[in-house]
C-alpha cells in the first residue's frame, strides 16, 4: 500500500462518518480540495494529514479490542 492509497483510505473512512462538509471543515481545506486528495490527484499536505490523524482517533472506538 503506498502512503497515498493509505491517505485516500483514511479519508474515506472519515467521509463515511462525517460527510464531505464536516470532514472539510475539521481539515480546514475546501470540500473540493479534499476530493483531489481522495481521488489521488494532489497530494495532501502533511498539516492536513496531521488533523486527518487527530479526527480518527477522535471518532474511532478508544479501544477497538476489548476485553
Amino acid at each position: 500500500m503506498t502512503d497515498q492509497e493509505f491517505t485516500a483510505g483514511s479519508l474515506e473512512r472519515a467521509l463515511g462518518t462525517l460527510g464531505l462538509d464536516e470532514l472539510a471543515a475539521r481539515l480546514d481545506a475546501p470540500a473540493q480540495l479534499v476530493q483531489t486528495w481522495i481521488r489521488g490527484q494532489q497530494a495532501m499536505p502533511e498539516r492536513n494529514f496531521m488533523l486527518l490523524v487527530d479526527l480518527l482517533l477522535d471518532i474511532s472506538p478508544s479501544d477497538p479490542h476489548p476485553g
